[in-house]
């Protein structure tokens, strides 16, 4: 078992609740995405980039990543850094 399975394993982040948590996000990512009255890049700026005091995470930041591709890492390049090192 690898680092990346135990830790989904050990954090349950493949329960059916969240599995469709996620679903259900990506589903209104893409509907967003899709309006053309939307700009990616606000889009990607909202969900990408810690907010707040704290500096919070989006709940659904890695797969927003993953959804927005290349274009998450120039954006967090540019705007968050700090979210790229280790």
């Amino acid at each position: 078992m690898t680092g990346l399975e135990s830790t989904t394993e050990l954090l349950n982040l493949n329960s059916p609740y969240l599995v469709n948590k996620r679903r259900d996000w990506l589903d209104e990512l893409n509907r967003c995405i899709a309006d053309p009255e939307n700009e990616l890049g606000y889009l990607a700026c909202v969900y990408l980039i810690p907010y707040g005091e704290e500096e919070k995470l989006d709940p659904f930041f890695s797969a927003s990543r993953q959804h927005f591709e290349a274009f998450a890492d120039h954006l967090l390049k540019n705007k968050a850094p700090q979210l790229l090192q280790g």
